[in-house]
């Protein structure tokens, strides 16, 4: 039987200093500027720099799920997850994701649901972020557009993801770091108001081009 690594909540706090600059984007080809349904892509929070990621390794508390963290390695293969649509509809392959969409975040590696619940994060007892089996309601995030005249969500500007069950925010604080078997991994939690360190931006990944041009 093949054993999964179980996530003690172990406190490990780092008070680190931090800058960011909205400003600088780098050049994209114009069909691929859009994030399109069935991209498989690496979210970068936008504070830390850390990239949303997953792994065969539980909570030690709260639900027992998945646990999910931010993780500044730029060449793992547990940082991509795949883009698709609302619980129950079809996201054609391609289709531009409007700003404000209800989207769902799979795993690549693990197949499992990006979620969020009522049980307090293992550091900060802030709202638990994990991966499930089931890809239902219960997984479905809403993107927020940081830039309020912006129509689609675009790769390398920030966004929000606002769980649709809870209300809270995707968001991972840099001062909250996980000790082993997981050391030096960022917390990732929800919270219940805009901060800076809940703002995201998809930096890398593998993408479709856009189907509808308006």
């Amino acid at each position: 039987m093949k054993m999964k690594t179980v996530l003690l909540p172990l406190l490990s706090l780092i008070t680190l200093s931090y800058a960011y600059n909205y400003s600088h984007f780098t050049d994209i080809d114009p069909r691929f500027e859009t994030v399109t349904c069935s991209s498989t892509i690496k979210l970068q929070n936008v504070v830390s720099g850390a990239k949303l990621h997953s792994h065969n390794v539980r909570y030690g508390s709260g639900s027992n799920e998945q646990s999910v963290t931010g993780f500044n390695e730029n060449d793992d293969s547990n940082s991509y997850w795949m883009v698709t649509g609302k619980f129950g509809k079809d996201c054609e392959r391609g289709k531009k994701i409007k700003c404000n969409s209800i989207i769902r975040l799979q795993h690549s590696e693990t197949k499992k649901w990006l979620n969020a619940n009522t049980f307090q994060s293992p550091l900060s007892g802030n709202g638990e972020v994990n991966c499930v089996d089931n890809g239902n309601e219960d997984t479905e995030w809403k993107v927020e557009c940081l830039d309020k005249k912006a129509k689609y969500w675009i790769r390398e500007q920030p966004v929000r993801f606002i769980h649709s069950k809870t209300g809270n925010r995707l968001c991972s604080f840099m001062n909250y770091v996980y000790n082993d078997p997981i050391r030096g991994q960022m917390e990732v939690c929800a919270v219940s108001k805009n901060n800076v360190q809940s703002q995201w931006k998809v930096m890398e990944g593998f993408f479709f081009s856009e189907k509808n041009k308006n």
